[in-house]
């Protein structure tokens, strides 16, 4: 495993009954990583924490360390902090992370997308992850107002311009795509008892077609049809 995003968690307890009543569970007894088996989320207590995406620095591409001096990279035990252009906390950290078989095992959120990010600049922010990562535009453009960024082995990365997005985004979110499956997935959330954040293509009094729910700590979850 070489992403996950991080939540701030001053009461931890909040985020992990929150993540768990969707799925969530420890990846071992004890972890503050949380995964659903397949997005993972880093429940955070210190009081330094804030929601953004963690990385390790055995994903990170060849120039990455050219990358991260220009962009100014603040050194701290452990790794290195960096914002990326979306205005995101980066923390790069040393080692080769988790060693984590992530299965996806039906869960209650649906068919995991990846990590959507909105940023006032779709070049700038290509041309970051491009320089951390060695990801590559797999679908979209700057012209569509969004770009998905794929490389073999990680978590897609979705980016959306200013604007693109007709809704609240919380910076960063987890993307689940569920197709016309959506309506039971969402059934199913509301059934649970988990606060709808924003309902999103409600028709005629129609129950919406897509929900952002959000956790505690800040970090969103768009579960969408498409």
């Amino acid at each position: 495993m070489n992403l996950c995003l991080t939540t701030p968690a001053p009461f931890p307890d909040r985020s992990t009954n929150f993540l768990r009543r969707l799925g969530f569970e420890p990846v071992t007894d004890g972890s503050r990583l949380m995964t659903d088996g397949a997005a993972v989320i880093d429940v955070d207590p210190e009081p330094r924490a804030r929601a953004g995406v963690r990385i390790w620095s055995e994903a990170l591409d060849g120039a990455a360390g050219e990358t991260l001096e220009r962009l100014g990279a603040v050194a701290f035990e452990g790794g290195q902090l960096v914002a990326a252009p979306s205005g995101v906390q980066v923390w790069v950290m040393d080692g080769p992370g988790p060693d984590l078989a992530l299965v996806q095992r039906g869960a209650v959120l649906g068919s995991f997308a990846g990590v959507s990010l909105e940023t006032p600049s779709l070049s700038r922010s290509v041309a970051f992850w491009r320089g951390l990562l060695g990801l590559q535009v797999a679908a979209g453009g700057a012209d569509e107002g969004w770009v998905t960024l794929r490389k073999p082995g990680m978590v897609d990365l979705s980016l959306m311009g200013p604007l693109a997005c007709p809704h609240s985004f919380a910076n960063p979110s987890f993307t689940y795509f569920n197709g016309e499956r959506n309506p039971e997935v969402l059934g199913a959330i509301r059934a649970k008892g988990i606060e709808v954040f924003e309902e999103v293509g409600s028709k005629g009094g129609a129950p919406a077609e897509n929900a952002i729910l959000r956790e505690p700590g800040g970090v969103g979850f768009f579960v969408f049809n498409d």
